[in-house]
């Protein structure tokens, strides 16, 4: 394995380096808090880090021995007891990373210079924390609660990191980075994952994109409203967000991704209008107490088969005037009639026969999941 070229090449010649590198002098420490081992006359490798940081630049070069030298790798593990990044910024000089952030449960932001990520870095490098790629020195900004930003085109945000240990957080509208206002039009991957004491978060008008994972795991988060502008909920967006009572998809929204909601225990009902065109594997998986309340009279072809797998009650044909009222505490203000114009061929019978409730008609079914 010493010769190779592969990975359990490079691991041993990580761990032989990492060995002989204290030993024989070819170890440094730069000021920044990394720990570099030097592999070859003019290269260098980042070993460990050790600072107390918040936010940390990689080099592209560093001095050892008073020899300049490239930084060239990331080793294995290299931030994985770091107790202090939120976010970490990797040079496009960079040749070769090793699963860097593995077995850190703090969640990190990783930008990266390269364009995209090289196909010669180790497998799940990053280890499940976010990554986002052609960075330009200037492009992330950090408010003063700890939220990132990064700009990705002139006037344009996205939000890379939530805030920690907040209880209540309010994303603004615009943000300013390098001196140009841009306007906060996207929930980035992972941005919330696991802030479990995250209780509620009000997103802008301007977003209309929440990312996959964005709210992942945000077990008390109990309120949040869905902008009338987003057109997209990446996949897993609010998976395991147990406190969250209700789901309420704009109008306009086209796409929800697979296990958007899924393990969302304490859901109760989800509104979906008929703008929304595909919907993804397992959406509502887990959600043991939900009703889900369509506009569209049947699914659409582009929704997977498996978009609601525990067969809860899915009741179709929901006039959006209702759709935003329907399964809540109030009855639908609708009579027998004119509530069958709304609903599938066939369904009127049923409506006449089971859904005149104290005089108060409302949308019904059993279990007429997809």
């Amino acid at each position: 394995p010493a010769g190779g070229d592969g990975e359990d090449g490079r691991r041993f010649r990580l761990e032989l380096f990492c060995v002989l590198g204290v030993k024989g002098g070819r170890f440094a420490q730069g000021k920044d808090g990394i720990q570099y081992v030097k592999i070859t006359e003019n290269s260098a490798m980042v070993a460990r880090y050790v600072g107390n940081g918040v936010s940390l630049a990689i080099p592209a070069v560093t001095t050892i021995e008073g020899v300049q030298c490239s930084v060239d790798e990331i080793g294995d593990g290299a931030f994985f007891d770091s107790e202090s990044l939120t976010s970490v910024t990797i040079p496009q000089s960079l040749k070769f990373i090793w699963r860097a952030f593995n077995k850190n449960p703090r969640i990190m932001v990783v930008y990266c210079e390269t364009r995209r990520e090289p196909e010669n870095w180790s497998r799940n490098w990053n280890s499940g924390h976010p990554a986002y790629w052609n960075v330009k020195n200037g492009d992330v900004a950090r408010d003063e609660k700890g939220t990132y930003y990064l700009k990705v085109q002139n006037w344009r945000a996205t939000v890379t990191r939530g805030a920690e240990g907040a209880a209540s957080l309010e994303i603004p509208a615009e943000m300013t980075i390098s001196g140009v206002k841009c306007r906060v039009n996207e929930i980035g991957e992972g941005a919330f994952l696991g802030r479990s004491s995250l209780v509620n978060v009000v997103i802008p008008d301007t977003v209309r994109t929440i990312g996959d994972r964005a709210f992942w795991g945000c077990s008390a988060l109990t309120g949040v409203v869905i902008p009338r502008r987003v057109t997209s909920i990446g996949d897993s967006a609010f998976y395991s967000c147990s406190s969250l009572t209700e789901a309420e998809i704009p109008y306009g929204a086209n796409k929800i991704g697979k296990l958007a909601f899924a393990a969302c225990s304490s859901l109760r009902r989800a509104s979906i209008p008929i703008s929304v065109i595909s919907v993804g594997e397992r959406v509502f998986a887990g959600c043991g107490s939900l009703s889900v309340y369509c506009e569209a009279r049947s699914a659409p072809n582009e929704w997977s088969p498996d978009w609601n797998p525990d067969a809860r009650p899915a009741i179709w044909g929901v006039s959006r005037r209702d759709l935003s009222s329907a399964g809540r505490e109030e009855p639908i203000a609708a009579t027998a009639a004119g509530a069958a114009e709304h609903l599938p061929l066939g369904w009127e019978s049923l409506l006449k026969r089971n859904d005149v409730n104290n005089g108060g008609p409302r949308y019904r079914s059993r279990s007429w999941g997809m």
